[in-house]
């Protein structure tokens, strides 16, 4: 099936083609190519309308905190794979890291080997959190995992520094929140992840691309919000943060690799080595 994508790009191709010498059908290419590209900008512009604002955005697609705390994650095989490997090759103990998790703790026991875990969710508590861990981990008859810390997860996109400290975060990771988001949350979330990530800190998030046919047809059946790759590019840099690149890991899984300007430090030094006697 044609995405949206590839009708931008046969789009380029054929103003480059009727740039050159094809006279007999360059009034024809041009004006439907201009017709294309209306239809286009006037669609993703009723689209942005829709999501732009965070009430507007709750009112027409219901994704309230009710919604997050009563829905069914159904992570596919693939995308449990590649959340697996990012975390598990990211997690340090040196570094904390943050894990917005909405509606239940799927990938929290990932972060077992960093040295804090914040946890931003209003659908658990302290104590369940830890209990899931453990018995994801099969350590219930070891201590209790000490570094993580549940924190309120406020909607609007703000992340209280009373909550996650300013400039310490070495890795964030978000999936099924930020398509559910409207435009003015997730504005507000990257510039509060660039603030609470250290210089050179990371951030993987999941969210919308609507222009692949799959994510578009869900944001008009009003499935997820409304947001694509050019939209999320422009407002991590207007947040102050380097765009790396994305990856579209499975059907409605696009995934943002962001970064914080800068070399990433620690406030730890190593471990001291032991030597045996």
């Amino acid at each position: 099936m044609v995405s949206r994508h590839q009708i931008k790009q046969a789009i380029e191709i054929l103003e480059l083609a009727f740039a050159e010498d094809f006279h007999e059908y360059k009034q024809e290419i041009e004006t439907t190519l201009k017709k294309v590209k209306k239809e286009i900008n006037a669609t993703n512009h009723a689209m942005s309308l829709l999501s732009e604002d965070a009430g507007k955005a709750q009112a027409t697609f219901g994704f309230d905190e009710e919604w997050f705390r009563t829905r069914t994650l159904e992570q596919g095989y693939v995308v449990e794979k590649y959340i697996n490997k990012w975390m598990i090759s990211q997690s340090d103990w040196r570094l904390p890291m943050v894990i917005m998790a909405p509606t239940d703790p799927s990938n929290c026991h990932l972060g077992v080997k960093s040295m804090l875990v914040y946890v931003l969710t209003n659908a658990f508590d302290q104590k369940y959190l830890v209990d899931w861990v453990q018995k994801k981990l099969q350590r219930t008859d070891l201590p209790v995992p000490t570094m993580f810390r549940q924190k309120k997860l406020v909607h609007t996109g703000k992340i209280n520094e009373f909550d996650v400290p300013y400039g310490q975060i070495g890795n964030v990771i978000s999936t099924d929140y930020f398509p559910y988001l409207s435009l003015e949350q997730i504005r507000n979330y990257l510039k509060h992840i660039a603030l609470i990530l250290r210089p050179g800190g990371q951030a993987i998030i999941h969210a919308s691309d609507a222009e692949t046919e799959d994510e578009f047809k869900e944001v008009v059946d009003k499935k997820r919000c409304w947001c694509t790759i050019d939209i999320f590019k422009q407002m991590t840099i207007d947040a102050g943060l380097d765009y790396r690149y994305h990856v579209h890991v499975d059907k409605g899984y696009t995934f943002y690799h962001i970064q914080k300007p800068g070399t990433i430090s620690s406030v730890k030094v190593f471990p001291t080595r032991m030597e045996p006697v």
